[in-house]
C-alpha cells in the first residue's frame, strides 16, 4: 500500500508471505550454554510472514528509489534439535519459530498506466545467508 505524502515522497506498507530454502540439505544455528552442552538447530527452510513500512522518493515524475524497515515473523516450523554434553549427543525433533529484522532498498520506475518495474534487496538480518534480490513488475491499483 503507497500513501501519497507531497509530489515527490510517499510512505508504504506491506505485507506478504516468503519461503527460502537453502542450497545444501540443513541450515544450522549453534548456541553454547554455559560450556555444559551445545544445541545445534538444523532446519531446511525459512517460512515467514514479513511486515515492512517504508519511504519512496520520486525522482522527477517515474523515477523512484525506496527503504523499508520491518519484521519477519516465523512460522512454526519443524527441525532437529542436536544437543551434545558430557553424556554424548541426543538428535530429536523441534518446533520453532525464528523472527528477523529485515530491511529493503528498492530503485524503479512507474509507468502512466499504473505499472511499475523495478529491482528490490531485502536482507533478514537475523540469518546469515536469507537475502533476496527481486526483480519486480507489479500494477497499482487507485483507491
Amino acid at each position: 500500500m503507497q500513501k501519497d505524502f507531497g509530489r515527490s515522497i510517499s510512505g508504504t506498507i506491506s505485507g506478504g508471505y516468503v519461503r527460502h530454502t537453502f542450497n545444501h540439505n540443513w541450515h544450522k544455528y549453534i548456541s553454547i550454554h554455559d560450556t555444559d552442552y551445545i544445541e545445534e538447530y538444523l532446519m531446511s527452510g525459512y517460512e515467514a510472514i514479513p511486515l515492512k513500512a517504508g519511504i519512496r522518493k520520486y525522482t522527477g515524475k517515474r523515477l523512484f528509489f525506496g527503504g523499508e524497515l520491518g519484521v519477519s515473523l516465523g512460522l512454526n516450523q519443524s527441525g532437529i534439535l542436536k544437543t551434545t554434553d558430557i553424556n554424548g549427543t541426543v538428535e530429536r525433533t523441534h518446533h520453532r519459530a525464528d523472527n528477523s529484522f529485515v530491511y529493503a532498498v528498492s530503485a524503479g520506475y512507474s509507468f502512466d498506466n499504473g505499472l511499475e518495474t523495478g529491482v528490490k534487496f531485502e536482507d533478514y538480518t537475523g540469518f546469515r545467508h536469507i537475502r533476496q534480490l527481486n526483480l519486480r513488475l507489479a500494477y497499482r491499483f487507485k483507491l
